[in-house]
């Protein structure tokens, strides 16, 4: 990692139902390659996985500052479907593609970037069943496990393509 990153990523976590696979496991091999990660949410406290994991919101959407970050990474699950038309999860993802960070979803979470506009003409992935969601944002959809576009990550679910997902965002923060 270069000398002017901050070392630092954050997830945008739903406080309800968020995947655990694709949270635990993405934040596993982000931390053990030196990153901190923070999570933020639209409510502080307690978040619940889909089979009752937990872990903590530290923040919430309007007190991130993008410049305090290398990379967004929206987790999916059922609970990510709650930001997928969410103006602050949006702006988060149009904020860091803004300042040129790493914006990256997975399952679900791709939703929440597509919806945002910074997909529009862009090639991404996302689970075949929101193709559709895909198409409508604007996103050229690409029927692969992960997809980079410049400074976006786009990747599909499961418990191995969590562990891909990670070492991509680590190669492209590189």
């Amino acid at each position: 990692m270069e000398d002017n990153k901050t070392h630092n990523i954050l997830f945008v976590v739903a406080y309800k139902n968020f995947n655990e696979e694709e949270y635990f496991e993405t934040k596993k091999i982000l931390t053990k390659s030196g990153f901190t990660i923070r999570n933020a949410s639209s409510y502080i406290g307690q978040a619940f996985g889909e089979t009752g994991a937990t872990t903590k919101i530290d923040m919430l959407f309007s007190e991130i500052n993008a410049v305090e970050y290398d990379a967004i990474v929206f987790i999916g699950g059922y609970g990510a479907i709650s930001f997928w038309d969410d103006w602050r999860a949006n702006g988060l993802a149009k904020l860091f593609a803004s300042n040129s960070k790493v914006v990256a979803g997975i399952g679900n979470g791709c939703i929440v970037i597509a919806n945002s506009g910074i997909l529009k003409n862009i090639d991404a992935t996302c689970e075949n069943v929101n193709e559709t969601a895909m198409k409508i944002a604007g996103a050229n959809f690409i029927d692969k496990n992960i997809v980079i576009s410049d400074n976006i990550i786009t990747s599909k679910t499961s418990a191995d393509l969590a562990k891909e997902f990670a070492n991509t965002i680590i190669k492209s923060l590189g």
